[in-house]
């Protein structure tokens, strides 16, 4: 008997051990336990400050609720091993005593409610986190104190800067992705024209407007329905007959572009002011409505009642009446200027010279005698450097319908569908900038010696009118000419009634002056007195400039329908006067911002 009872003290003994161990083991769970509740609270903090404060914090609440679901889940495993002893325990108390069962059992279950707490804290941190998450993204929805904008912003409601202008960003949301008034670089997609920075509510965007690969990249639509290309600010740098184009970002401000012996190029002065770029008709002008509009397949209108005349949009049938035409479709229009022109050619130039291959430039030639647009030039609806193009007739004489020579890209300044058309041929185009004084409204004297005279850059193209010797004239006589141009010589242009051409072997045909008289007649698109001959350079297209001396003077670009190799993106013609009419003379509008 004595020994049964040792054995059973024995074994009593080792049960009280076994259980002391047990109660430790659960005493570390209950810790490791509280420090999950305490970490399950902070993430419950953490989530409600998440749900006050922003996505931020929601993001750091449901990272918190992460670490308290792995905290309950080591506690759930802890649970688990301590309800596994408890059961092995609860066998050995059966022989031991109801007791120690008890006991063992009570700190089981108290360790199992205490995971179970856990598991409700984690559940409730999750559930807030959600919350936070719904608040921050209902939040993107609203409008933020209901306020307006001039710039695109989440949950903003658009309103126009000064001068009725729009961000761009609120019209496409793929100006946020590209870069605004970048004039691309010669030889690649887009080049030649760009992104309006900012456009007026009268101006869309038309599809595809926002890639330069697209056929519309750079392309507007205003509410006539005139499609306008965007031609973004360039410098240039001219060294021999090579031309380089830098893009408005590439320098900070013209002085920096100076040093570098890059020029900003004329057309980008107006109104005293750096103008970041200009709209120029795609097409020139056809009648629509009462409006002289850029429309493809329009039918040209002409200074002469016998084609297609200004009368019908209720203008005067002579050449100075081309800024009457223009204003048809706004005020701000205007006939593009010589500027404008030049600046087109010297991209044209740029590009010819940089294209490797056709895939950006339709008109590339690769043995560089044909490089450069082609057009409606050869008194038979085609071209006469390139049998491939045509025009489809406006039933006139040999004039085609506008923009509707094939391959289109072939007849654009920069080779592609985006680019402006018809510049080499089809008709003769006014062009303001440059004039000479005369004596009277219908005086067209010449050749007579004297200066040519050039628009002040304080001037504003759009608020030039059609009349003679008013404030506002683009015409008048000497006295009046001094208040809106300035003297530029121009010896090279002289008065014998003859065509000469742009190139001569390998002289330099274009002034690399950043400012002064060369620079200004760089951006007349005026050559150089050692840069003509009777023969002209390929290059160049051997384009023509006719050279005389007029009173008052209505300068006319392009060439028209019959004039072959004359005819081109550099061609000028300097023996028209104000009061002229011709069938083969229309215009093309423009406009800054």
């Amino acid at each position: 008997m004595t020994t049964d009872i040792n054995d059973l003290v024995n074994a009593v003994g080792e049960l009280t051990t076994q259980t002391t161990a047990l109660l430790d083991t659960v005493t570390t769970d209950k810790a490791t336990l509280d420090t999950a509740v305490s970490d399950a609270q902070a993430a419950q903090v953490g989530a409600e400050l998440a749900h006050t404060n922003s996505t931020t914090e929601a993001d750091r609440a449901a990272t918190e609720a992460d670490r308290s679901t792995t905290e309950a889940n080591r506690a759930a495993t802890y649970q688990a091993v301590v309800a596994a002893e408890g059961d092995a325990q609860i066998v050995r108390l059966q022989t031991a005593g109801d007791t120690q069962e008890a006991r063992a059992k009570a700190e089981a279950d108290r360790s199992k409610a205490e995971a179970d707490q856990s598991a409700q804290n984690n559940q409730s941190s999750a559930n807030h986190a959600d919350r936070a998450d719904n608040a921050a993204n209902l939040a993107e929805a609203i409008v933020y104190d209901g306020e307006a904008s001039t710039t695109p912003a989440e949950g903003k409601i658009p309103i126009a800067k000064k001068g009725g202008y729009i961000d761009i960003g609120w019209i496409d949301p793929h100006y946020a992705s590209v870069a605004p008034n970048f004039i691309g670089r010669a030889g690649g997609a887009g080049f030649g024209v760009g992104i309006c920075p900012e456009l007026q509510e009268a101006f869309s965007p038309l599809p595809g407007c926002t890639s330069a690969t697209s056929d519309t990249y750079g392309n507007y639509r205003y509410t006539d329905g005139s499609i306008m290309c965007w031609v973004p600010m360039f410098y240039y740098r001219i060294t021999g007959n090579n031309v380089e184009i830098a893009a408005e970002s590439d320098y900070p401000d013209r002085a920096a572009a100076e040093a570098d012996n890059f020029a900003l190029h004329r057309a980008f002065i107006d109104g005293g002011q750096i103008q970041r770029g200009f709209f120029v008709d795609k097409y020139m002008v056809s009648a629509n409505n009462g409006i002289a509009s850029s429309i493809k397949d329009g039918l040209p209108m002409s200074s002469s009642s016998a084609h297609n005349p200004y009368s019908q949009v209720g203008a005067s049938n002579n050449y100075g009446s081309s800024i009457d035409v223009c204003k048809t479709r706004g005020d701000t229009f205007f006939p593009a200027s010589r500027f404008i022109y030049s600046a087109l050619a010297l991209l044209s130039l740029a590009h010819g010279k940089q294209t490797t291959n056709d895939a950006y430039c339709a008109w590339y030639d690769a043995a560089g005698v044909k490089n450069f647009p082609k057009g409606c030039n050869n008194n038979a609806l085609g071209d006469t450097d390139d049998n491939t193009v045509s025009y489809t007739s406006d039933g006139y004489s040999n004039c085609g319908k506008t923009g509707s020579g094939t391959p289109f890209a072939k007849t654009t300044h920069n080779g592609q569908f985006c680019g402006v058309a018809d510049l080499n041929g089809l008709m003769y185009e006014a062009a303001l900038g440059i004039t000479r004084p005369g004596a009277s409204p219908g005086d067209s004297t010449g050749p007579n010696p004297g200066d040519f005279w050039c628009i002040k850059e304080s001037v504003k193209m759009a608020d030039l009118t059609s009349g003679w010797n008013n404030a506002t004239d683009a015409w008048g006589d000497v006295n009046h000419m001094a208040t809106l141009y300035d003297v530029v010589a121009l010896p090279q242009v002289e008065h014998n009634s003859t065509w000469v051409r742009f190139g001569n072997d390998t002289n330099p045909v274009l002034s690399d002056e950043t400012s002064g008289n060369g620079w200004l007649t760089t951006g007349l698109g005026v050559f150089q007195s050692d840069g003509k001959s009777s023969g002209g350079a390929n290059e160049f297209g051997r384009d023509g400039l006719y050279s005389y001396h007029r009173a008052n003077l209505c300068l006319l670009s392009g060439g028209y329908w019959v004039h072959g190799s004359i005819a081109g993106v550099w061609c000028a013609h300097l023996d028209s006067s104000r009061h002229y009419s011709y069938d083969a003379v229309g215009c093309r509008a423009a406009c800054y911002l």
